[in-house]
């Protein structure tokens, strides 16, 4: 019996989790092999002290058996199948509203995207953000994005209706093609940007660097 994850490390309370039980393999002299034939359904089961479990008992269906898993603090999950005990270690972190630099891929995915468990109605850009390897920062949702001394570096912003951007500045020396060339670019209405500092010197040939681009009227500058 092996379950995955084997640990859960670092998670944000109220993350889901899959835990996924497998009787598929054995070990032989150190080796992981597959079973010839899958073996009967049994049932597995499953205990958490603060966390909450789809199920507290699964039957495997092909030898494997699987439950979600919500977060609710540190913890340990109990995996139980006849003789056959399994425990899986969860620790978690604690995120503000602040994003930096260095917790960047906290909040947003490797391509830009808000995850879609940061809860935050407001979100705090804090510093310099360089180097990220991300060239658009999408949010997909409506949302409040303040500076405190915040500069994006060849790092274009892409928001839907509702977004509020403020108190930020965008340097960039790079044509940004994800956003056809925008550095702000508001897909939606009421789109409102606040003392917005923009520093845009690049272009790609015969496309123009842009500064705002509002796919649907209804921006406002202040």
């Amino acid at each position: 019996m092996s379950v995955d994850p084997t640990s859960i490390e670092k998670v944000i309370v109220g993350n889901e989790k899959t835990l996924t039980v497998n009787f598929n393999h054995y070990n032989a002299n150190g080796v992981i092999k597959e079973l010839a034939k899958s073996i009967p359904s049994i049932n597995v089961n499953f205990e958490a002290v603060n966390g909450t479990l789809s199920s507290d008992v699964a039957a495997t269906d092909n030898g494997v058996a699987s439950v979600t898993y919500t977060v609710k603090g540190n913890d340990q999950i109990t995996v139980k199948s006849g003789s056959q005990t399994l425990t899986v270690p969860v620790t978690t972190k604690e995120l503000t509203n602040i994003v930096t630099n260095e917790t960047f891929f906290d909040y947003f995915g490797d391509d830009g995207m808000l995850l879609g468990d940061i809860t935050f109605d407001t979100l705090i850009f804090k510093g310099e953000f360089s180097n990220l390897g991300v060239n658009v920062v999408y949010v997909p949702r409506a949302i409040v994005i303040n500076g405190d001394n915040a500069v994006l570096r060849n790092i274009a912003i892409m928001c839907e209706q509702g977004t509020t951007l403020n108190n930020l500045t965008l340097n960039a020396t790079n044509y940004v093609a994800d956003t056809d060339g925008a550095l702000i670019y508001a897909i939606g209405s009421d789109v409102t940007v606040n003392n917005i500092t923009i520093d845009y010197n690049a272009t790609d040939g015969s496309n123009n660097a842009i500064a705002v681009y509002a796919l649907v009227v209804q921006i406002t500058l202040n």
